[in-house]
C-alpha cells in the first residue's frame, strides 16, 4: 500500500514539473504580448503614423522628403491680414501650404498672394510665415514669383531650397531660392534663371494656375 502511494506521489510531482516548465518555456513573442490593449481586451494596439513622415513619394538621397504640415486656417488668415495692413496693400486671394522647411518639426507656411496689388508683370508675392506662440508671423517676403512653387530636396544652411517661376509668364523662367545669411532672396526676378533642361528634385506644393482676370491687365503691361 505504501509503495502504491509513493508511486502516485512521484507521478504527481513529475506532471506538476512538466506543467511549470511549459509555462516558463512559452515561446509566445514578447511583442505580441505587449501589443494587447491595456484596457483588458484582446485587440492589438494600433500604431499611429509619425507626424514627421513624408507625404511624397519623392525622397532625397539623404532620406529626407518634403514634410507637409497642417495649417490653422483661422490663425493664418489673421496673420495674412496683419501682414497686408503692415504692407499697406489691398486684400488679396492667396494660396497656401504648410511645410517643415528646416526639419525642426515646426510649421512654415508658404503663402502666394495673387491679388492685383501684390503682382507685377514679372510675378507676385510669395510670403513665408513661421509658427509662433501667438499664431503665425512673417519671416520672408519674396517678390516677383509665379507658381508652380517647388520645395526642393536640396538644402542650404539647414533650409530647403525653393524653386519658382519669375519674369514674363511667356518666358517660363525658373530660379532657385537658397537660404543665405539673411534668409531667402527678396526678389526672384534678380536671380540667374536655371537652364530649361535642368530637372528639379523636389515636390510641387503650389500648382501653376491660369492668370486670374484681375491680373490680366498687370501681366499684359510691357
Amino acid at each position: 500500500m505504501a509503495k502504491s502511494f509513493n508511486g502516485f506521489l512521484l507521478a504527481a510531482v513529475l506532471v506538476g514539473s512538466s506543467l511549470l516548465a511549459g509555462c516558463q518555456g512559452s515561446n509566445k513573442p514578447a511583442e505580441l504580448l505587449a501589443s494587447r490593449d491595456v484596457s483588458g481586451g484582446d485587440r492589438p494596439v494600433q500604431l499611429l503614423a509619425s507626424d514627421n513622415a513624408p507625404t511624397s513619394g519623392k525622397v532625397a538621397s539623404a532620406g529626407v522628403g518634403v514634410v507637409r504640415r497642417e495649417v490653422n486656417e483661422r490663425q493664418l488668415a489673421k496673420a495674412v491680414e496683419r501682414y497686408r495692413l503692415n504692407k499697406k496693400q489691398k486684400k488679396s486671394p492667396y494660396r497656401s501650404v504648410g511645410i517643415d522647411l528646416d526639419g525642426n518639426g515646426s510649421t512654415e507656411v508658404l503663402v502666394l498672394l495673387e491679388g492685383e496689388d501684390w503682382c507685377a508683370p514679372t510675378g507676385c508675392t510669395l510670403a513665408i510665415f513661421r509658427t509662433s506662440r501667438t499664431g503665425y508671423r512673417p519671416m520672408a517676403t519674396i517678390r516677383r514669383a509665379w507658381a508652380p512653387v517647388i520645395v526642393a530636396n536640396e538644402h542650404h544652411n539647414g533650409w530647403a531650397d525653393l524653386v519658382v517661376n519669375t519674369g514674363k509668364p511667356s518666358l517660363g523662367q525658373r530660379v532657385r531660392l537658397r537660404f543665405g545669411a539673411t534668409g531667402y532672396p527678396g526678389n526672384a526676378v534678380t536671380l540667374t534663371p536655371m537652364p530649361a533642361d535642368i530637372e528639379v528634385n523636389g515636390e510641387v506644393v503650389i500648382e501653376r494656375a491660369e492668370i486670374m482676370p484681375q491680373l490680366a491687365a498687370v501681366t499684359s503691361n510691357p
